[in-house]
């Protein structure tokens, strides 16, 4: 019988721990694939699967297949796909033939002249082992935090004779359901057991604010404005300025390999497309600080050389 309990509280830890992270890591990716606006790309090109790969597996591949346009029956023949290499690289470190390929096991050959690789980063690598990271980290202080509070809820140790066990265990079931009255028999000797209180500090607050500087370390990892200013402190424009500079340093390493792929689709298929191919960090709210050169507008800011922007009352 105890195993059995021992084995559940167990499972039901992982099951919290495993749902915990889950939660993060789909929040992360989700936001790290959705942070980039393609226009002009033909309609033959899924941007969600685009942008999908290329925060997954690090690139996707953009190339020409005619044969796949008549069966598809579209009206261009290009597509984007997951790649692998296919032969060396060359003087620059750029894969020469590339292999497109999809789940339901179809294959396209291309190279250097027919075909584009967009990467996610300057690195060229994948971001996901980033939110992996954050992921583990945010989890481990949501269940820490679940723990202290748990601690404040029983923070008791009962101390007693084996014949006055289930007594008190009753006793302590309508504590733990929170019974206003308690009551017991005049046979029942109060000397005969302890409570010790296990004296668990109240760390929960701490921790949750600690938390939050993460998630927004983890949200200037992918390029989002985080921007963190307490209730009534207030900070110039110049200040708000130097906090987002990670930010967006972020958003340039990964920006500008998919405007550099961006430019090699307008010079390999221009004449073929109805529009020019281009790309940018997507503006998530008209507050949102924008990348330097663009004009930034906060609503409620007066003018002059220190603007101040309040958060809160």
């Amino acid at each position: 019988m105890g195993k059995r309990r021992k084995g559940t509280l167990f499972s039901d830890s992982l099951r919290k721990n495993d749902n915990s992270f889950n939660l993060y890591f789909d929040r992360l990716f989700s936001i790290a694939m959705s942070v980039f606006e393609w226009n002009g790309l033909p309609e033959s090109v899924d941007v969600w699967y685009l942008e999908k790969t290329i925060t997954d597996r690090g690139s996707a591949l953009i190339f020409q297949d005619d044969i796949m346009k008549k069966i598809e029956g579209t009206q261009k023949s290009i597509f984007g796909l997951p790649w692998v290499l296919k032969s060396k690289y060359n003087k620059y470190m750029y894969p020469i033939k590339r292999t497109a390929y999809a789940n339901n096991g179809y294959k396209c050959r291309a190279n250097e002249n027919n075909s584009v690789i967009i990467y996610d980063n300057v690195l060229k690598n994948s971001i996901i082992p980033g939110i992996r990271y954050y992921s583990d980290r945010l989890w481990n202080m949501d269940r820490v935090v679940d723990v202290n509070i748990n601690a404040q809820k029983t923070p008791v140790l009962i101390k007693c004779p084996e014949s006055q066990k289930m007594t008190l265990k009753n006793a302590y079931m309508q504590y733990d359901g929170n019974a206003p009255f308690i009551f017991a028999y005049d046979d029942f000797n109060e000397e005969g057991f302890k409570v010790l209180s296990t004296g668990a500090p109240y760390v929960a607050e701490n921790i949750h604010d600690l938390k939050t500087r993460i998630w927004n370390e983890a949200l200037t990892f992918v390029g989002v404005s985080n921007v963190t200013i307490q209730k009534k402190e207030r900070m110039i424009k110049d200040e708000v300025m130097q906090e987002m500079g990670g930010t967006i340093a972020s958003r340039y390493t990964r920006l500008i390999p998919r405007q550099e792929a961006a430019k090699k689709i307008n010079r390999i298929w221009g004449a073929e497309l109805e529009e020019e191919v281009t790309v940018n960090f997507r503006n998530f709210s008209d507050t949102d600080l924008s990348m330097p050169g663009e004009e930034v507008d906060l609503e409620g800011e007066e003018e002059g050389e220190n603007e101040q922007i309040y958060n809160g009352s």
